[in-house]
């Protein structure tokens, strides 16, 4: 896994991901679920930034039993490490999503535009005024209100998880 030849080749502006074993070991089915996100990310975009850290740093794959609690599908430690359980791989189509929401936790708060993301995405820790509250939804935790009314863009998320918060 880690060391391969094409990792032995990468060069400065290629992503690095190295996929490593924790406590259980990779299945190729596996691999190739999580690589069905990268490429999701890399076409969307055209460009592997989302694929490194801020910094340019490379991100690592552990694959693990299970996680702290019950039903974590993944976590990330924002430090390039993104730890994969069992629940992540139990449907079709459950990893990729999953793969993408942890990477994205590489650039929320951590990023310089953050803000500027908020403010686009709808999502605001600020009570909308009287005239804008009907077309906010409070999140999950109640911290939060996204703008759930048709702006032109999409208000749905991929999964109801979405509707926690922005972090």
């Amino acid at each position: 896994m880690s060391g391969s030849p094409e990792q032995k080749d990468a060069v400065a502006e290629d992503a690095v991901i190295t996929f490593r074993n924790g406590n259980k070991t990779w299945n190729e089915s596996e691999i190739e679920a999580v690589d069905v996100a990268l490429g999701q990310l890399y076409c969307k975009t055209g460009n592997d930034n989302l694929l490194e850290l801020k910094n340019g740093g490379s991100m690592t794959f552990v694959r693990n039993a299970k996680g702290s609690s019950s039903g974590t599908l993944a976590d990330n430690d924002s430090r390039g490490t993104i730890n994969a359980y069992d629940s992540m791989f139990a449907r079709t189509g459950l990893a990729a999503q999953t793969v993408i929401h942890e990477i994205v936790h590489n650039w929320d708060t951590e990023h310089n535009n953050w803000n500027t993301w908020l403010s686009r995405s709808g999502w605001t820790s600020t009570r909308p005024s009287t005239a804008n509250l009907p077309l906010c939804t409070r999140s999950e935790d109640n911290a939060w209100y996204f703008r759930s009314v048709s702006t032109g863009e999409d208000p749905r998320f991929v999964r109801n998880y979405g509707l926690t918060n922005p972090r």
